[in-house]
Parts: structure tokens; sequence; C-alpha cells
């Protein structure tokens, strides 16, 4: 005697047991852990991604908002609930990365069996991170793709203006209109520059 049966997709990733009536039996079906794709992560944004070797680098501005991403890989079902995702510095501090439904009303928008979609919920300034997958207990090898968090921009020093010292600009020309340079690190396409007084237009 044998029973066929179609699975529900949303049954978690540990052993299932079939059973018979109330007795429990020995027999049991086995699903597979989740694994992640080299080369796929990819930002939801302007961020900037290139492929160093097989595997993706993402850059993302220094602005520490949040952002969308997507990986991919196999076996993490089809229900986000069942599902966590998290990336963690070379220090192992790890954070998560929310799967929060892209479509209001749609509860698993952002899981298919072969994709995650996910928000970063804190970054750490220059920092490199990796993802791992959790799903129903059973977690991926850590992934490859690098997920890169330069820091906030930084300014070493101003000129411009008819004197330069000690990092600084003087004399500047109180009509305007002068060019100023500012150098610095984690500077980003377009980030804003704010002086004491006043407003910077056009830049560069």
């Amino acid at each position: 005697m044998w029973l066929d049966w179609t699975l529900d997709p949303s049954v978690q990733y540990t052993d299932a047991y079939l059973t018979s009536g109330s007795v429990i039996s020995t027999s049991f079906i086995s699903y597979p852990g989740p694994s992640l794709s080299t080369g796929s992560l990819r930002l939801n944004n302007t961020a900037n991604v290139s492929l160093s070797g097989d595997h993706s680098v993402a850059i993302l501005p220094p602005t520490g908002e949040s952002f969308w991403l997507t990986f991919q890989g196999q076996h993490f079902g089809h229900y986000a609930e069942a599902v966590t995702v998290s990336y963690s510095d070379e220090n192992g501090t790890s954070f998560a990365c929310v799967t929060t439904p892209i479509i209001s009303g749609d509860l698993h928008g952002s899981i298919s069996d072969s994709r995650v979609i996910c928000r970063t919920a804190q970054l750490e300034p220059s920092a490199t991170y990796f993802f791992t997958v959790v799903v129903g207990g059973q977690t991926s090898a850590q992934g490859l793709d690098e997920l890169i968090f330069p820091g906030l921009p930084s300014v070493v020093s101003v000129a411009g203006c008819v004197t330069e010292r000690d990092g600084g600009t003087f004399d500047c020309n109180t009509a305007g209109g002068q060019t100023i340079t500012i150098q610095g690190t984690n500077f980003w396409e377009g980030m804003v520059c704010t002086p004491p007084l006043g407003s910077c237009s056009d830049v560069m």
C-alpha cells in the first residue's frame, strides 16, 4: 500500500515526518538547506555594484540610509516569515536584513525559492559585510558577495581663496562667486555642500 500527496510549500525546511493516525512513523522527508549564488548581489537603487573576479561588490552611498537589495540562491522557499537574512562584518558583528513585503498586502512578495529581497537595517562605517540565510533552522554557508559601507563623508581641507593655511582658506570674496575646492574622503555623486553662511551652487 502507498500514499501519494502534494507537499504544502508552507512546510518549513526541517525534517517532515510521515504520520498514520496518531502514530509517528520513522520515515521522513528531508529538505535541502539554503545556499547563496556568488555574483548575484544587486542593489535596488543607484549604489555602485561591480564584479571582482566571480563575486559582486556593492558600494553603498555614505548617507547612512537603509537600502533594498536582491540576491539569488537556492532552496529559500516561498514564505518570508520562514526566512531570516543577516549580514556580518569581518569581526562577526551581525545585523538583520529585513524581508519586509514589497507590495502592501502581499505577504510573500520578498521571497521566492531562488531569490531574496531585503532591506538593510543598520550599517557601521568603514565595514564590509557578507550575507547568510537561515530557512527553517538550516543555515547557508556565508556568501562571497560583498556589501561595503565606506562611512560618512569627511572634509580634510578647503582651498580657493587668497590664503591657504592649516587646511583652511582665508580672505575669500564677500561678493561670492569663487570656486572652492573641498578635499576629503567618502564623497559621493549627488552630495550637498552646506557652508556656514549661504549655500553652494554647481557642486562638482
